[in-house]
């Protein structure tokens, strides 16, 4: 077991330098003190049986602002890298993990999160990507056996709040819920999202805005059905719908797209039409 704790009346000192590379492996990890690597890379990797990965200190790899001449210079936020090969990611309140620009400019870093066996869970107001003035926010990923209640909508609440916006790609492997079978996705902002899921549906009841200046992506790939709703808005950007394969009989597009939820999709751009996609295994139908 790996356990870093801050020393009792210790003062941290941070120097010069950028860019740097820290990775902690144990059979568990306990992360209870500040990590400081501007735009640097943080690893934390737990590989025992029921090694969790638990993060209730501060991480941060944002990045700085440095004058040359006068003239302001700006780094880009960093990587932090999270995996536990065998149980689960925690993040506990009070906890930071910090990979934003500074305000003035930058591109903010990436977050992400590996537990192909177990789940991640992380309250509200301990992850930020925001990137700087003209830069890009944040980008997150996420590959778990399983979410809280089958749903994204908590960690997507939490990433919006946190400012990564540029994208998400999550990986959902497995179901808690084994009647339901569905993973659900509500209210998300993000230039290019993606949410997989290996077994099971995806039920959309929010809306998922993937707008920019060109036009973002929004991929839905479901091994069983994806129900997105009564308000599908494919003259927002193009679109590809992929159904289920043609052996079964065809539903119709009301039942596909049920009448029970609302979903919106937008990926619309100023220059540029975005992309939106629900996919189902086989066939496919190509849209405008």
């Amino acid at each position: 077991m790996l356990d870093i704790e801050p020393i009792v009346g210790g003062t941290s000192r941070l120097t010069s330098g950028l860019a740097a590379t820290l990775t902690m492996t144990g059979s568990s990890v306990v992360e209870n003190t500040n990590i400081y690597l501007p735009t640097g890379t943080v690893a934390l990797h737990a590989t025992g049986a029921a090694g969790d990965v638990s993060v209730g200190g501060r991480i941060d790899v944002s990045g700085t602002e440095h004058l040359l001449y006068d003239v302001p210079i700006f780094t880009d936020g960093g990587q932090i890298s999270l995996t536990s090969d065998l149980h689960d990611i925690t993040v506990a309140a009070g906890a930071a993990l910090v990979v934003a620009a500074q305000p003035g400019g930058g591109n903010a870093g990436t977050l992400s999160v590996s537990a192909s066996n177990g789940g991640f869970s992380a309250p509200d107001n301990t992850m930020s990507g925001q990137g700087g003035a003209g830069g890009a926010n944040g980008n997150f990923i996420l590959d778990v056996k399983t979410v809280p209640n089958d749903s994204v909508v908590a960690i997507d609440k939490a990433l919006d709040e946190g400012g990564f916006t540029q994208s998400r790609n999550f990986r959902i492997r497995n179901v808690v819920d084994s009647a339901a079978h569905t993973i659900t996705v509500g209210n998300a902002t993000a230039l290019n999202y993606t949410l997989s899921s290996d077994i099971g549906d995806i039920l959309a009841t929010g809306t998922i805005n993937a707008s920019g200046p060109q036009g973002g992506t929004i991929n839905l790939i479901s091994a069983g059905e994806c129900h997105t709703g009564q308000r599908v808005h494919p003259e927002r950007g193009r679109y590809t719908r992929l159904q289920r394969p043609p052996a079964k009989a065809e539903p119709s597009p009301r039942s596909r797209f049920g009448k029970e939820r609302d979903a919106h999709f937008t990926s619309s751009g100023q220059r540029a039409p975005g992309r939106y996609s629900v996919r189902f295994p086989d066939h496919t139908v190509r849209g405008r």
